[in-house]
């Protein structure tokens, strides 16, 4: 899959770019949001439908409360992801922030924290927010590691707040605020 377009990242990093989610790269994504290893700490129960996730698309075209994200490998030239802004308050300056690496040789190499780093990128230097936080499933330890490494710190535990495979597990709650990402690239 060659759909990389030079010159159209609205984000970019040193092995990723962010690109606006074009309807194109829909079906994709929906592949991966139904696959069992993408859904299990995602929390997508039911199978996702092309016309529950166009429906989806158009409504976000006019959100203010959510802000989406393709995310593509620079020098692979290939879309591997999605990362998102998700219950934007712009009173207290806050969001919640998601991604998803659904191509499976781009895991564990790294690009989640690269992914997490160029959200609060966005989020701290161009929108001007003041904390993002985030909701980890306590078993999904590859995400606990790249929230922890842009220096999220943990802020709460909602106890048996997820059922996954047959079991009730916690939710942790992660968060950072806007002084304390700065200080930590400053001295990076």
């Amino acid at each position: 899959m060659s759909m990389i377009q030079k010159g159209k990242a609205f984000v970019y990093g040193k092995n990723l770019e962010f690109r606006p989610l074009e309807k194109d790269y829909l079906q994709t994504i929906r592949k991966w949001i139904n696959s069992i290893d993408y859904r299990r700490y995602s929390r997508n129960e039911f199978p996702l439908l092309s016309e529950t996730h166009n429906s989806w698309y158009e409504s976000l075209t006019k959100s203010k409360s959510e802000i989406v994200f393709s995310v593509w490998h620079t020098k692979a030239e290939q879309l591997i992801g999605d990362a998102g802004l998700y219950n934007i308050n712009y009173t207290n300056r806050s969001a919640e922030i998601g991604y998803g690496i659904g191509e499976d040789k781009f895991l564990r190499k790294g690009y989640g924290t690269e992914i997490i780093f160029l959200l609060c990128q966005y989020c701290f230097n161009e929108l001007n927010f003041h904390r993002v936080y985030a909701s980890i499933i306590a078993e999904n330890i590859g995400s606990i590691k790249c929230f922890e490494k842009n220096g999220f710190k943990r802020e709460g535990i909602l106890r048996e707040d997820a059922y996954v495979d047959g079991k009730y597990i916690d939710n942790y709650r992660y968060g950072i605020l806007k002084e304390e990402w700065l200080s930590k690239v400053r001295n990076v």
